[in-house]
């Protein structure tokens, strides 16, 4: 028969999904009529953006954009970018339905990426994304907790953690006229930017998270004269993400995401072109955290009938560590000889690798350095290089269960000249992403008693005399003898339930 017992609602967060997917890139472009012809390709770069997950059924579909910059140099020896995105649709197969509220992690990177021109106007891309894909269902269960019927005993454990409870993305739109800054010369033609968004406060209330923070833009034009100008521009952002089950209390975590970005210049009332019309879409994700207690059982027996627990194997993601931290890279780098004068210099992350070793977990960094350049004949060249370097987090607990999909981008980028031929690169990079302990957790669901079969009690002795070893479980002492632990812990003086050393233990009987 099913014991009637007390029952409390544990939240479980499963993984039903870890793996990976690749997405093939390829386009055929034609320059448009504004564009100069294609001279020789300096350099393609693939800015991969995952826009939406949706998760139904048995599947996960990823919406994402490729981001694609071409640099080149045009006949008239000046550097120009061409921009496009491709969107792409991506979906996986689960083993399992989701049966409970999924959080979805995308992770993706570039492989390669190949570009060639077919003509002086005519393009060729050909390369692939791939991308790290980590689906978690979070629900409720319906867990024993308290029963004491028929002699049937529990072994209890007082578990607190901070879980995973849900996640929200949403995005928005950001809308500004930009001016040039005073005493800089008017813009003939833009060459590139590039915009990054950085969280700076969030604010769980009631079923809500309030976030702000900064949307950064860095401008690389040519102005009338053919010179390289650069302006920097900081936005302030923020968004109310609605969250069910956010409390004041409750631990978020936050990211903003450039997803896409669009800037046209716009003349003046003077007919000088300085002003700028900036649409950039946003995606927010939040991710919230509840602190709960709730009391385990791992194991049961009676003391009068034989019995047994019906289980049901599930995992718990505990927050071990919310990272938020700027790591400082300075490296002192060759210039190439033909170099005259530095135009710019930027940093991005191509690829973060996460290693995990005793109490601390290793993110290996590959970054990657560009600078636009002229020679001495005032002739723009683009040089790239990728460094590579490791970054220690240290945790408190042992990583082998851990889970970590680190987010990592530059805030900021400074160099200077040491000699002719040295120069020495600083970035700050932005290192952000929650730990979490994916431990595996058994939930009791019920406990049933077999009232045929009644144990033998009759003609036992009051006391029984054990000689028990070192590190023996008390509780397992108590379920041989089919008496209770608590007897046991207190006719022997006992203050652990673990046995320190090797000691005669007196057995009460019931």
């Amino acid at each position: 028969m099913e014991l009637n017992c007390n029952r409390q609602t544990v939240m479980i967060n499963k993984v039903i999904f870890d793996g990976t997917a690749e997405q093939g890139i390829e386009s055929d472009l034609m320059l448009a009529d504004y564009c100069p012809d294609v001279v020789k390709i300096l350099r393609c770069c693939v800015n991969p953006k995952i826009e939406a997950t949706t998760v139904s059924g048995s599947k996960i579909t990823i919406d994402a954009v490729a981001q694609i910059k071409i640099y080149y140099l045009t006949e008239q020896k000046t550097i120009r970018q061409h921009s496009l995105s491709i969107p792409f649709q991506k979906q996986c197969d689960f083993k399992e339905p989701v049966t409970g509220s999924p959080i979805a992690y995308v992770h993706p990177k570039l492989d390669y990426i190949n570009c060639r021109a077919i003509s002086p106007r005519r393009l060729e891309l050909r390369g692939a994304v791939s991308m790290e894909i980590k689906v978690l269902c979070v629900s409720n269960e319906e867990a024993v907790c308290e029963a004491d019927e028929l002699g049937v005993q529990l072994k209890k454990d007082i578990v607190q953690s901070n879980q995973l409870s849900g996640q929200v993305n949403s995005t928005f739109t950001v809308q500004e006229t930009l001016e040039l800054g005073y005493g800089k010369p008017s813009i003939a033609t833009v060459l590139d930017f590039r915009t990054e968004a950085t969280v700076s406060d969030c604010k769980p209330i009631a079923n809500k998270v309030i976030t702000k923070g900064d949307l950064h833009l860095d401008l690389l034009y040519y102005c009338s004269e053919g010179k390289l100008q650069k302006m920097e521009y900081s936005i302030p952002i923020s968004q109310i993400a609605d969250m069910e089950g956010a409390a004041e209390n409750s631990e978020c975590f936050v990211c903003y995401e450039v997803i896409n970005t669009t800037l046209e210049p716009k003349a003046n009332l003077d007919g000088e072109i300085r002003n700028l019309m900036l649409e950039c879409k946003v995606k927010c994700t939040v991710q919230s955290h509840s602190k709960q207690s709730y009391v385990h059982i791992s194991d049961c027996y009676s003391t009068q009938h034989e019995c047994s627990c019906v289980g049901k194997k599930s995992e718990a993601a505990e927050l071990i560590q919310n990272v938020e931290n700027i790591y400082s890279y300075k490296q002192s780098i060759n210039v190439p000889e033909t170099v005259g004068e530095i135009g710019d210099l930027w940093c991005s992350i191509e690829d973060v690798t996460v290693t995990k070793e005793e109490k601390k977990i290793l993110l290996g960094v590959k970054l990657s350095i560009c600078m636009i350049a002229f020679d001495t004949d005032k002739v723009p060249e683009l040089f790239e290089r990728t460094e590579e370097f490791t970054h220690e987090i240290a945790v408190d607990k042992n990583t082998s269960n851990m889970m970590f999909l680190p987010i990592a981008f530059p805030v900021s980028v400074s160099h200077s000249v040491l000699a002719p031929d040295r120069m020495e690169i600083r970035c700050d990079i932005m290192i952000k992403g929650c730990i979490y302990n994916i431990e595996p957790l058994n939930i009791i669901k019920a406990i049933e008693v077999d009232t045929s079969k009644q144990k033998e009690i009759k003609n036992r002795p009051a006391l029984t005399i054990y000689y028990a070893d070192k590190g023996e479980s008390i509780w397992e002492i108590a379920k041989h003898y089919n008496t209770l632990m608590d007897g046991i812990i207190e006719n022997n003086s006992l203050q652990d339930e673990i046995l320190s050393d090797r000691c005669m233990l007196l057995i009460p009987m019931v």
